[in-house]
Parts: C-alpha cells; structure tokens; sequence
C-alpha cells in the first residue's frame, strides 16, 4: 500500500473513531492526478471544510516554490477550489505565491525555541501580521479587498 492509500484509509479511519463534533482535515498527496484521486474521492466522502497539502517533501527541491504552486493548482480545480492548510511552511514569501484557495498555514517554529519568552511572542505577533497579509487579510481577520489575490 503507498503513501496515497495510507493517508486515504487513515483519514476514513478517525473519521469512524472520532465525535462528528471533531472536524476531520484530509491530507491530499500525491504527484500526479492518480495518486491524488485517491485521497480525493475520500475529501469527497467527508465533505471536510477545508483540506491540507503538506510542504515538506517539496522544500528539499530546487524549484519546490514552483512544483508546491503547481501541486495547489491542480488540487484546487480537482477539488472545487477547497481551501487548503499549507502543513510545513508559514513563509510570507512563499504564501503571498500561491494560488487563492491556501487560506492558512503551519509550521514548526523551531527557530523560536532558544529565544525569550516576550521574544517569542513577538516574533508570533509579526510573524502572524506577515501570514495574514500574504494570505490576503487584515489584522482584524477581515478580508482584504484584493480578496488575497496573489
């Protein structure tokens, strides 16, 4: 079984196991349109609000912005332009990028760990200043009139 089918079954699995009250979000893999088909007929079975693609394995690569752009594209007309949880990357740089349906993102905050505590929440405050503008919104949570056009 590869990576495509484990994340679909897993994702059926807590579906079973858990309350409806916990709102399940599907990962999509996959390189090409049947390896994503298969973790897509189970965003179909769900009906999730919103759906992640995980960044990792693109951020290794020399044109990663590139192919994780790609990828997005094609999940967003493959699944009606569902919004997507970037899992892996929270880059400003990298959000401001990507196509309209990337509505919020993730990432380890490794580079915080060795830093003060007011430092560090700081260093959230603008960090999250900087991922709602690239996404496309203000600080009040509103969206912005371009709409998060990128």
């Amino acid at each position: 079984m590869d990576g495509c089918e484990r994340t679909a079954l897993g994702a059926e699995w807590m579906r079973e196991k858990l309350p409806e009250q916990i709102s399940i979000i599907p990962s999509v893999k996959g390189a090409n349109l049947d390896e994503r088909t298969i973790c897509e007929q189970v965003v179909g079975k769900l009906q999730p609000d919103m759906l992640a693609v995980g960044y990792t394995e693109y951020s290794a690569v020399s044109n990663g912005e590139q192919s994780i752009t790609e990828h997005l594209e094609a999940v967003a007309r493959e699944t009606a332009e569902k919004p997507v949880l970037l899992l892996g990357s929270a880059s400003p740089d990298l959000l401001s990028q990507l196509p309209d349906n990337v509505v919020a993102s993730t990432q380890e905050p490794h580079n915080l760990l060795w830093r003060r505590q007011s430092e560090i929440r700081k260093s959230y405050r603008d960090l999250e200043a900087e991922v709602r503008e690239a996404l496309g919104y203000r600080h009040d949570g509103e969206e912005t009139e371009t709409g998060g056009e990128k």
